[in-house]
């Protein structure tokens, strides 16, 4: 038997990478961030172990994660295995060129172990994220289109992922999603290298044909996505079990349970993927349309919090109280100021709004027809519906500059999220709540927290951030359509004119 040394940070692979912190550990090696000497970068680097040399299987069907896992003991007579897995590894994802892919970078053919050289993607595997909560329809169904591409692009190059789940899921500052850990991938027309007895995968993300001795192609990728969609939606996986047998008697004969009522419209694309059988399951192609549906069904919808949540002030009297009065505004410096008095005027009239409801409310696009009545009103608890897509909510700003103060990570949590949301409605009154998931023109994956009103331009955006916004405020344009995602008004270095101003904004 041949001793694997343990690694430890401080310590020099090939002379050239210096690793700097232990980032996970899973079933074909450890992960470390490392900083390049050569190339003066930080990247990721994997070291490759066989199975015999890999964690343990927990009662799940889980690697553990022991900080003695690369003190184990390597059979020599498998090296042949890890070092055939490692190029794989790499073909398979050199083969695969996506923005939703990690970048393999180069292979380090050491001793005992080898090592690949990846992209490091700054952020959180998608199993970190969900020990937060689970994840909205809109959320869940935007990482799948994500993860979807990436399949589509290594599918296309002849490779089958095998392990699709949320471990193997990073989610950028950005919040697209990038797939990882293509170490068990199969390139299609290569033999199988998994020895005799191995159980390579997790079980309660596999598909049935996996377990059960069917054909394995792309399908059997999708039944994964299914089932990490389930996951994100619900919380649970619905297949996992005491033991590693029983999640798989679970995968291939018991039915699978309907997802969650708050998995919304994404409950029928999951249910289409988690077909037993793969010709059941919907194709690429359709299922880039079905998660596409689901990602822009809830474009209209905005959150909107006037004030402090519920968890952090007693009640609507209080939360009034406790406001100031808006600042006065200060005189126009520039020229640019022409709509100052109006602004002024808005400003006020949506801060008396603000002070009179607490209360954090839903609001699709305006409906047609006559406003409803009070009765009305109250019997829809705060929230209202409407089919018309091209309809927009006049106190949200519809298509229009808006001022946002601050973009808070969806990772970060709500208390972060409602101590940010709190501090900024003390400096500007009336500041109000967007999900970006649910507008195209927002980079996904976070809160915005926005002034109240709406501006001619970003340049007029800017201006209200000069008086009252702080450091992080910017002008953006709030739109339905990702193709406006461009326009991002900002002060530093200076305000580009290109992004500042649409053809179509108001003089």
């Amino acid at each position: 038997m041949t001793q694997v040394r343990a690694h430890s940070v401080g310590d020099l692979v090939a002379g050239r990478f210096e690793l700097l912190a232990r980032l996970g550990a899973g079933g074909m090696g450890t992960v470390w961030r490392a900083h390049d000497l050569l190339l003066e970068r930080e990247v990721a680097v994997k070291e490759m172990r066989s199975p015999i040399g890999s964690p343990a299987v927990s009662a799940t069907g889980s690697p553990t994660d022991s900080p003695t896992d690369s003190s184990a003991e390597e059979d020599p007579s498998r090296a042949v295995h890890t070092r055939a897995r490692v190029l794989r590894e790499a073909r398979a994802l050199a083969r695969v060129k996506h923005p939703n892919v990690v970048t393999v970078h180069e292979v380090l053919d050491q001793e005992p172990c080898p090592w690949l050289v990846m992209e490091l993607v700054t952020g959180r595997s998608l199993d970190a994220v969900l020990r937060d909560g689970r994840l909205g329809p809109v959320r869940a169904a935007r990482i799948g289109l994500d993860l979807l591409g990436a399949l589509q692009a290594a599918h296309a190059a002849g490779v089958l992922h095998r392990d699709v789940k949320p471990g193997n899921v990073l989610i950028r500052q950005d919040g697209t999603a990038a797939l990882t850990d293509f170490g068990i991938a199969a390139l299609q027309g290569w033999q199988t290298l998994t020895a005799p007895g191995d159980i390579v995968g997790s079980p309660e993300y596999m598909a049935p044909e996996r377990i059960c001795g069917g054909a394995v192609g792309p399908a059997s990728d999708l039944w994964s996505l299914g089932m990490l969609l389930y996951v994100c939606v619900d919380g649970d996986n619905p297949v996992r079990r005491d033991s590693v047998w029983q999640t798989l008697l679970a995968v291939c004969d018991l039915p699978i349970p309907a997802p969650p009522a708050e998995a919304g419209a994404l409950a029928e694309v999951i249910g289409a993927l988690l077909a037993r059988r793969p010709e059941d399951r919907p194709s690429a192609t359709r299922l880039a349309g079905l998660l596409a549906a689901v990602a822009e069904s809830e474009a209209r919808t905005i959150t909107i919090t006037r004030q402090p949540t519920p968890t952090l002030v007693e009640g609507p009297a209080e939360a009034a109280a406790e406001l100031p009065a808006p600042a006065p505004t200060p005189a126009a410096p520039r020229g640019r100021r022409r709509g100052r008095r109006r602004l002024s005027l808005v400003l006020a009239a949506v801060t008396g709004a603000a002070l009179a409801s607490a209360a954090a409310v839903t609001l699709p696009a305006l409906r047609h027809g006559p406003a409803p009545t009070a009765a009305e009103a109250d019997s829809e608890a705060d929230t209202t519906s409407d089919t018309n897509a091209d309809a927009r909510p006049p106190s949200t700003g519809g298509d229009g500059w808006i001022a946002q103060l601050a973009r808070i990570p969806h990772t970060a949590g709500p208390d972060r999220r409602d101590r940010e949301l709190t501090a900024l409605q003390r400096q500007v009154p009336g500041a109000t709540l967007l999900d970006s998931d649910n507008w195209p023109s927002l980079p996904p994956g976070y809160w915005i927290v926005r002034a109240p009103g709406s501006f001619a331009d970003g340049y007029e955006a800017l201006d209200f951030c000069t008086d009252h916004g702080g450091g992080q405020c910017s002008g953006r344009y709030l739109s339905g359509s990702a193709a406006d995602r461009g326009y991002l008004c900002e002060a530093t270095p200076a305000p580009d004119p290109a992004t500042c101003r649409r053809p179509g904004d108001r003089a």
